[in-house]
């Protein structure tokens, strides 16, 4: 399996192409992603994977980083360098990696990646990483209203306090003249 595409491109259907040498992750991440109603390809390799992104649009890149022959950091490379010369549009790539390498991880945010998640993967924290590679301003937006949400709720607190506490001052007061 070098380049497979798992689901065949549906009008409006969001397109993830995960790139990594080892099978399992390939299938299970496929298997997910597919049910989430996304379209996926798959590679094995980074010169698979830089073929794929020559010859087709995706809305969010997964990206070993430790991979035999070109690695997931001259993958980026190649990628930046393709949109660098108009060749391809911008790529939002999340990196994964099973190793805690911290040169690995500045080298790729220089490289502007969008976003980086360890092996093993928690499958909550993958989705709404991906969901927001996906879309990052729809994910801006609700998280502005979150925040919109949680000033007011604060407010709201904070009123209630300091009412609680005028009420508990009068009560004291009353029960002081008594």
């Amino acid at each position: 399996m070098t380049s497979e595409t798992i689901k065949m491109q549906t009008l409006g259907q969001k397109n993830i192409l995960i790139i990594d040498d080892d099978k399992l992750v390939l299938k299970s991440l496929s298997a997910l992603f597919i049910k989430k109603g996304w379209n996926v390809n798959l590679c094995q390799n980074g010169s698979d994977g830089l073929r794929q992104v020559e010859s087709k649009i995706y809305d969010c890149i997964l990206l070993d980083i430790r991979m035999p022959n070109m690695d997931g950091t001259q993958v980026l490379e190649h990628l930046r360098d393709l949109e660098a010369e108009n060749k391809i549009k911008k790529q939002n790539v999340i990196i994964m990696t099973g190793y805690a390498d911290e040169n690995a991880a500045v080298k790729v945010f220089q490289l502007d990646a969008f976003n980086y998640i360890h092996k093993p993967f928690d499958i909550d924290e993958l989705l709404e990483k991906v969901s927001k590679c996906i879309e990052p301003g729809k994910f801006s937006e609700v998280l502005e209203t979150i925040t919109d949400e949680r000033k007011e709720t604060d407010s709201l607190k904070k009123l209630r306090k300091s009412y609680d506490s005028d009420d508990m001052l009068k009560k004291a007061d009353i029960l002081a003249k008594q």
